[in-house]
């Protein structure tokens, strides 16, 4: 018979911890996304502070901006894992750090969400600005290409289609130059629905098409299903 054994569950809150602060060490020292991020949370918190106008908007934009942290280090756990298992080049692998990039993404997307939803715009584009002058400073170009996109959003929210524009190209051209395939169907896939609200099916049904392509080449069924459903509201002429 197998013998009980009693653990002392501070002593394993201990440890775990102490795993925890391993891992950070690690991300800091082997990740040079992560030590960007960092910084560009040092430099973002402030105008956060400054932006929120209650407690719960700063904390709503703090919250945002830890999940952009939380998100890199499960990215590169996930990569440490896949290049753990060997060298070799296999779909599984791609996509599996795919998906872990596109984990920033969305996190990096979601930073200046609480302010768009609160209608904050001139606050969201401030914030934004200066994200996008803080990734550029750093050389970041996944922090870039979705401040881009969020620009791009923001604009189209407001109809400001030509300024909207102008962003989803910048975007679209960092995200096809970084070989970025899920910020890429991003870009086309938020472009789409600017379309679809300025009713040009024809120029919205292309870009959500080509989105749900990639999307479905890359392994993000939800995202794939999610132009499916866009593209089932431009049946008709």
């Amino acid at each position: 018979m197998g013998k009980n054994v009693v653990t002392n569950p501070v002593a394993t809150l201990i440890k775990a911890t102490g795993y925890s602060l391993d891992g950070l060490i690690a991300a800091w020292r082997h990740e040079w996304a992560f030590r960007v991020e960092v910084v560009a949370f040092a430099l973002m918190f402030p105008i956060g502070a400054s932006l929120g106008r209650t407690g719960v908007e700063r904390a709503l934009l703090f919250g945002s901006l830890f999940l952009v942290l939380v998100a890199e280090l499960v990215n590169s756990a996930i990569e440490a894992v896949v290049d753990r298992i060997g060298p070799e080049r296999h779909d599984l692998s791609r996509r599996a750090k795919d998906l872990g990039s596109a984990a920033v993404l969305v996190s990096l997307a979601n930073a200046a969400a609480p302010l768009m939803d609160a209608k904050e715009f001139r606050k969201a584009e401030k914030y934004l600005t200066r994200a996008h002058a803080i990734f550029e400073g750093l050389g970041e170009w996944t922090g870039i290409g979705a401040a881009e996109l969020n620009l791009a959003n923001l604009f189209s929210d407001q109809r400001r289609w030509s300024q909207a524009e102008e962003r989803f190209d910048a975007a679209l051209r960092i995200a096809r130059e970084t070989a970025n395939r899920n910020q890429e169907a991003s870009v086309l896939f938020n472009r789409g629905q600017m379309m679809k609200r300025r009713d040009r099916r024809d120029d919205a049904r292309a870009l959500l098409t080509e989105a749900r392509r990639i999307f479905r080449e890359i392994g993000a069924e939800g995202r794939a299903a999610r132009c499916e459903e866009e593209l089932g509201d431009l049946t008709g002429p």
